[in-house]
């Protein structure tokens, strides 16, 4: 009958973008209408199968989503884009057993996004099904929030599904887009910012060492190619701007602003300690610092690399704020 024609249809719409075989979702369709002691028809039957397997039937066309627009919280995304590059695939022990993950990164036109294929679904870059270069799409994907990145991640869920595309994809040039932030609660690993905060607490690691300065090599007496070695700086600190905290690195002249002195005068003098009594006087300062965040691996834990610093004059913006106030 036409009846029954229209539900294998359904069926096999649900079937191709859930990923369960056909006669599973046939089966699925039987026992819920079992379910409702025949009260709804099968076509009704196949809606709610379509709902709990998470499969829009009433769209009449899938909108295929850009990599720009994806956002944290979407669900039942498909995507077309290009993998411009595979991560080593890794596994890690968990209470069910071993477990497998590995990452992608995605492009289209408007961007370049990491994609999260977990357990089975490793077995795809692992066999060779898909590799960098292909053109693929995502079906019935989702998109969370990479917390360690603060970017949006795709996965595949359980009703996921990946397809080869035979047909070429520009992608848009460079990588992953950078993120920037103002305040420390939102820095992440590869976001870059402009912060401005309060410097609470100075490290007394060795404030200087020896480089060459044509190259840049660290040198214990003089760079063996170049005959020549200078001091460069180093400070550690921790910067808060009432949002949060994060451990800061200033280097070269970025160290020399904050320390107020420079690298050859503080040289291999044995005096460090007259040195890190002189920084402490600089804690509670502002500074506004641009920077990039990174993990630094030996310790585990996230840095804001510095890459200019500008002091802040309070006493100055007090003077022009009560300025504007009386004018």
């Amino acid at each position: 009958s036409d009846r029954m024609e229209d539900v294998t249809l359904l069926a096999e719409k649900i079937s191709e973008r859930s990923g369960l075989p056909l006669e599973e979702v046939l089966k699925r369709i039987k026992d819920k209408k079992v379910e409702f002691s025949g009260l709804i028809s099968a076509e009704g039957a196949a809606h709610i199968v379509a709902k709990e397997l998470g499969v829009e039937l009433l769209k009449k066309e899938e909108k295929r989503l850009k990599v720009s627009s994806l956002v944290p919280g979407m669900m039942s995304v498909t995507l077309k884009g290009k993998i411009v590059r595979i991560f080593e695939p890794r596994t890690f022990s968990r209470e069910s057993g071993e477990g497998k993950v590995c990452n992608l990164l995605l492009g289209d036109e408007t961007g370049v996004v990491r994609v999260s294929l977990w357990d089975d679904q490793v077995s795809w870059i692992e066999e060779g099904k898909v590799k960098e270069g292909d053109v693929i799409e995502v079906i019935n994907g989702y998109v969370i929030e990479d917390s360690y990145r603060g970017a949006p991640e795709l996965r595949i869920g359980k009703m996921g599904k990946i397809k080869i595309i035979d047909e070429e994809m520009e992608v848009k040039e460079g990588a992953e887009p950078a993120i920037n932030v103002n305040e420390i609660r939102d820095l992440r690993v590869g976001a870059s910012g402009r912060i401005r905060g309060a410097l609470v607490q100075i490290f007394e690691t060795k404030p200087v060492f020896k480089v060459c300065p044509e190259c840049g090599k660290g040198v214990e007496d003089v760079c063996e190619e170049h005959g020549k070695s200078a001091y460069r700086m180093v400070v550690s600190g921790v910067m808060d701007d009432g949002t949060g905290n994060i451990r800061a690195v200033f280097f070269g002249e970025d160290a020399e602003k904050v320390a107020g002195i420079g690298a050859n005068d503080v040289g291999d003098d044995v005096g460090f300690v007259r040195f890190f009594e002189r920084l402490k006087e600089r804690v509670g300062e502002e500074f506004v610092v641009n920077g990039r965040v990174k993990v630094n691996k030996f310790f585990d834990r996230l840095e804001f690399i510095v890459n200019g610093v500008e002091s802040v004059d309070v006493s100055e913006e007090i003077k022009a704020l009560v300025g504007e106030l009386n004018g």
